[in-house]
C-alpha cells in the first residue's frame, strides 16, 4: 500500500481514522494501557517485554515513581532487581508508565499510509508492539493499515496467517452488520417515499373532486338552492380532508428546498401598462423577493415562498386574488396557497411571469372561479 498508489478518498479515510484514533486514545488511555498489561500477563510475555524496555525508559520510570534517589543512574541489572522485588500492582504501574510514551508514538504515526513496523520493532522490540498493532481498539478507517501491518509483523506467538484470518473475520462481521443497517434504512426510506406519494395522489384527487363540486354548486345556485345542500356538505368534508393532509405534509421534510430569487425587474414599465393593470382588488403575489416594482402598485402585496412565515399567512388573509410564481416557490407552498384559495373561495392564478403589469393583465376577475 504505497502512499503514491492511494487515491484522495483513501487518504481522506486515513486522515479521518487517525483523528478518531487520537480521540479514542485521549478518552480511553488508562483503560487501553491496562488491557495491554493484562494481555502481556495472559500471554506469558512479561519477561520478554521487560527485556525490551530501554535503559532510559527504566531510568525515567524509576525516578518518576520514586524508586531511586534523584540523579542516581540505574544499570539494567539494578532495574531488573528492583522490578523483581516489586508487588504486582507496582509492576503494573512501571509497565504503564514506560509503555504510555511508546503507545503515543505509535498512535501519532497512524496517519501514515504504511505503519513503520520495522522502525517500531527496532526502537521498542518485536514483543512490545504486538498488542498495539494487533489488538488495540482501532478506528474502522484504519483497519486496512492494521491488516497490512500484521502481515509484516511476524514473530508473534500465533502464526501471522491465523491473526490475519481472525482480523478478516472480524471485518466481515462488521461489514455484514453495516449492510444490514443500510438495508433497513433503505427500506424505511422507501416506505416514507411511498407514503408521501400516496398522500400527494390523494391530495390531487381531492382537488379534482373539489373543482367538480364547485362547478356543480355554481350550477345549482342558478336553479334550485335547496339541491346544493348535499354537495356543499360533501365539499366541507373534503376541505377537512385537505386540511388534515396539509398538516401531515408539513410534518414531512421538504424533498427539495427552493431558492427565493430577488425579483427586481430592470426593464422600464410603460405608463399605460401601469394604468391598465391597476384594479380595486388586493392582489397577493407569492414567490421570490422584490423591492422596486411593488411600491408602484398600491393594490399589490408580495411574500416569499416560505409557507411557515407570518408574511405568507398575512398575504393569504389580506389578498382578494392570489398569484403563485411557479418558478420561485416550493411545491409545499404552492399546495398551501391552492388549498387556502379553495377553502376561502378566492381566485388563484399560477404563472411563470415575474413582471407585475404582465401578471395583473393575466388576472381575469370576471372568469376567475
Amino acid at each position: 500500500m504505497a502512499g503514491k498508489d492511494l487515491s484522495r478518498e483513501e487518504m481522506d479515510h486515513i486522515d479521518r481514522g487517525a483523528e478518531i484514533q487520537l480521540q479514542i486514545w485521549k478518552e480511553q488511555k488508562q483503560e487501553i494501557l491496562e488491557k495491554y498489561y493484562e494481555w502481556v500477563i495472559q500471554e506469558n510475555l512479561w519477561q520478554k517485554t521487560v527485556d525490551e524496555f530501554l535503559p532510559k525508559e527504566l531510568q525515567s520510570a524509576a525516578e518518576s515513581l520514586k524508586l531511586v534517589e534523584p540523579g542516581k543512574k540505574l544499570s539494567r541489572s539494578e532495574a531488573n532487581h528492583i522490578l523483581r522485588q516489586m508487588s504486582v500492582e507496582g509492576k503494573k504501574l512501571v509497565f504503564i508508565h514506560i509503555n504510555q510514551k511508546m503507545m503515543e508514538e505509535i498512535i501519532y504515526s497512524m496517519y501514515m499510509p504504511e505503519w513503520p513496523i520495522e522502525r517500531w520493532k527496532n526502537t521498542y522490540g518485536k514483543h512490545r508492539i504486538i498488542w498495539p498493532v494487533v489488538h488495540m481498539p482501532l478506528a474502522e478507517d484504519l483497519e486496512p493499515q492494521r491488516i497490512s501491518a500484521i502481515a509484516k509483523l511476524g514473530g508473534s506467538k500465533r502464526p501471522e496467517t491465523a491473526i490475519l484470518f481472525e482480523r478478516i473475520q472480524s471485518l466481515e462481521a462488521n461489514l455484514h452488520r453495516k449492510l444490514e443497517q443500510v438495508q433497513k434504512q433503505e427500506e424505511l426510506l422507501a416506505e416514507v417515499r411511498a407514503e408521501k406519494a400516496r398522500i400527494e395522489e390523494r391530495l390531487s384527487g381531492a382537488y379534482d373532486e373539489i373543482r367538480k363540486l364547485r362547478s356543480q354548486v355554481q350550477e345549482l345556485k342558478q336553479g334550485q338552492k335547496e339541491v346544493q345542500l348535499l354537495p356543499e356538505r360533501k365539499l366541507e368534508g373534503l376541505k377537512g380532508i385537505i386540511a388534515e393532509m396539509r398538516e401531515e405534509l408539513k410534518k414531512r421534510p421538504s424533498a427539495q428546498p427552493v431558492t427565493q430569487a430577488i425579483l427586481d425587474e430592470k426593464e422600464p414599465i410603460a405608463v399605460e401598462d401601469v394604468k391598465s393593470a391597476l384594479t380595486d382588488k388586493v392582489v397577493g403575489i407569492i414567490g421570490g423577493h422584490r423591492y422596486e416594482q411593488t411600491g408602484k402598485f398600491p393594490n399589490v402585496i408580495t411574500a416569499s415562498g416560505d409557507e411557515s412565515s407570518v408574511e405568507f399567512e398575512n398575504l393569504l388573509r389580506k389578498s382578494e386574488v392570489l398569484v403563485v410564481l411557479t418558478q420561485h416557490v416550493s411545491h409545499s407552498a404552492m399546495w398551501a396557497a391552492k388549498a387556502y384559495a379553495i377553502e376561502n373561495d378566492k381566485p388563484i392564478l399560477f404563472t411563470k411571469h415575474i413582471n407585475i403589469p404582465i401578471i395583473l393583465k393575466e388576472v381575469d376577475f370576471t372568469d376567475a372561479p
